[in-house]
C-alpha cells in the first residue's frame, strides 16, 4: 500500500504547489503573494528581468523535481499497481 500512498501524496503535493490561479485571484495583498504569483508579477512590466525570472523559475522547480526523484520507485509502483493483473 505504500507505493499507492506515495504516488497519491506526491501528485496532491504537486497539484497544490502549482496552484497559480487560486493564489492569483484570492490574494490581494502584495505581502501575501505566493512564489508563483510573484514570478508572474515580473512579466507585467515592459522590461522583464529575464535573468532573475529564469533563476527564480529554476529554484521554484527544484523541490517538486527532488520529491519526484526521491520517490520515483514508489511512484511507478503506485501508478501501475492497478493496471497489472496478477
Amino acid at each position: 500500500m505504500l507505493p499507492s500512498l506515495v504516488a497519491v501524496g506526491t501528485y496532491a503535493l504537486l497539484l497544490a504547489w502549482n496552484e497559480y490561479l487560486y493564489a492569483f485571484l484570492l490574494l490581494a495583498n502584495d505581502r501575501s503573494f505566493t512564489l508563483a504569483v510573484g514570478i508572474g508579477a515580473f512579466l507585467s512590466s515592459d522590461d522583464s528581468p529575464w535573468e532573475l525570472l529564469m533563476a527564480t523559475g529554476l529554484i521554484y522547480a527544484l523541490p517538486p523535481a527532488a520529491i519526484y526523484y526521491a520517490f520515483r520507485r514508489y511512484m511507478v509502483g503506485g501508478l501501475t499497481a492497478g493496471a497489472v493483473k496478477s
